[in-house]
């Protein structure tokens, strides 16, 4: 008799991180393109049997090729984090939230009408535009804090569209 064992775990995580890199972006950690469509087709199918409202937010971060070019790509990469984060705490449970593209993003939520839906939107566009980035000092940044300190205010244009359900 010949026993063998063999510590696969290396491997095992090697393949864990390449699927983690294949269907998810690396600065938000959000679902990449890829695998949001993925999801979205099998959600879409899924609400369309059971009679279900699905409906779907586009968000584009306003002027971000401007914040690149001006302020530099580690600012811009701290504008996406703020975004992600402000839209995160709004989202409920049941939404797929993913990076679209550069600075675009899609959030998929099945059984929300599109009134409920285009009422979020509004929420995370508020919520954005009301919670400015701080940003160290700096000339030619916009809005001041009373200690001399900059923040840039971050807005995002919307679209939404709903399959509708039963009705």
């Amino acid at each position: 008799h010949l026993l063998m064992l063999i510590d696969i775990s290396e491997q095992k995580r090697l393949q864990d991180q390449l699927a983690q890199q294949a269907y998810h972006d690396g600065l938000t950690k959000l679902f990449n393109r890829t695998r949001f469509v993925q999801q979205v087709r099998m959600m879409l199918a899924s609400a369309q049997r059971k009679g279900q409202d699905f409906s779907l937010i586009l968000l584009d971060l306003d002027r971000f090729k401007s914040v690149n070019d001006t302020y530099g790509h580690e600012t811009g990469d701290r504008v996406i984090m703020h975004a992600v984060e402000t839209a995160k705490k709004l989202l409920p449970s049941n939404a797929l939230f993913a990076r679209y593209g550069g600075e675009e993003f899609a959030i998929a939520l099945p059984g929300a009408p599109l009134e409920e839906t285009a009422e979020l939107a509004e929420h995370i566009r508020a919520a954005l535009e009301a919670d400015p980035l701080p940003l160290g000092g700096g000339a030619g940044l916009t809005g001041a804090g009373g200690d001399g300190r900059r923040s840039l205010v971050v807005t995002a244009s919307f679209g939404v569209t709903s399959a509708g359900g039963a009705g």
